[in-house]
């Protein structure tokens, strides 16, 4: 039976060096690109992403309100010198979400208004900002005025 291999093992197994710095992951990945390893690891405990595993290794704990961040943009790079712990709102705020974020991606609500002109609402939610439909924003207010008159009307 062979010897169960370390997390460093695992790590250099399935990982090769490029020219760029990045160490790449060849190993299984996610559907977003981020490198998937599944390690009951002694001194982390559960680990199922290899980048986190890798930042793991170099320095040590990640405090829970932190994400990783890949400083070279490159999802499958386990470098550690090319991680860095964020808070998520940093990293979203670092990401390129024109690329890869479904919803910026959307040029049109789901009742196929425009998300441009004066169409466009630009507000907060959660912190976070949103992109709104002035049209449904509209169409709905109707509807909740329309529910409160019918409730004053059945007293």
């Amino acid at each position: 039976m062979p010897l169960p291999r370390t997390d460093e093992e695992v790590l250099k197994m399935h990982s090769i060096p490029s020219k760029n710095g990045c160490i790449l992951w060849m190993g299984h990945r996610d559907k977003d690109g981020y490198p998937k390893v599944h390690r009951n690891s002694k001194r982390f405990g559960r680990i199922s992403l290899a980048h986190r595993l890798a930042y793991l290794l170099k320095y040590g704990y990640i405090p829970p309100e932190l994400e990783i961040d890949h400083v070279c943009k490159t999802p499958f790079c386990i470098n550690p010198g090319h991680l860095e712990t964020v808070t998520h709102t940093e990293n979203i705020k670092r990401g390129d979400y024109t690329k890869n974020h479904r919803n910026t991606k959307k040029t049109h609500c789901k009742h196929g208004h425009p998300f441009s002109g004066g169409n466009l609402i630009m507000a907060s939610w959660n912190g976070k900002q949103v992109r709104v439909c002035r049209a449904c924003r509209k169409n709905k207010g109707k509807r909740a005025y329309c529910r409160r008159k019918m409730k004053e009307g059945h007293r």
